[in-house]
């Protein structure tokens, strides 16, 4: 049985155009994108080009006195006929 409340733990992703565009992105890497963008995300956090932020961390900088909250920003492209 699955449980529908939002998990606070999950990330915050700005897509470009439509975020349903993003999740229907065909790779070669891996046949689900969601599993394939959670590798990028991962990949460039421990480089430390993209920022980890949930729900709860997003919450919380929209309360604060922060003039901008911060996500990551995703979009598709394509290179050599491929996504």
């Amino acid at each position: 049985m699955r449980d529908y409340e939002i998990r606070e733990t999950n990330w915050i992703i700005v897509a470009e155009g439509k975020a349903a565009d993003i999740l229907g992105t065909k790779t070669k890497i891996s046949e689900i994108s969601a599993f394939y963008i959670t590798d990028l995300i991962d990949e460039r956090i421990s480089h430390s080009k993209t920022i980890d932020v949930n729900i709860r961390d997003f919450a919380r900088m929209i309360r604060s006195k922060s003039p901008a909250p911060t996500a990551s920003y995703i979009r598709s492209e394509q290179h050599n006929n491929e996504t």
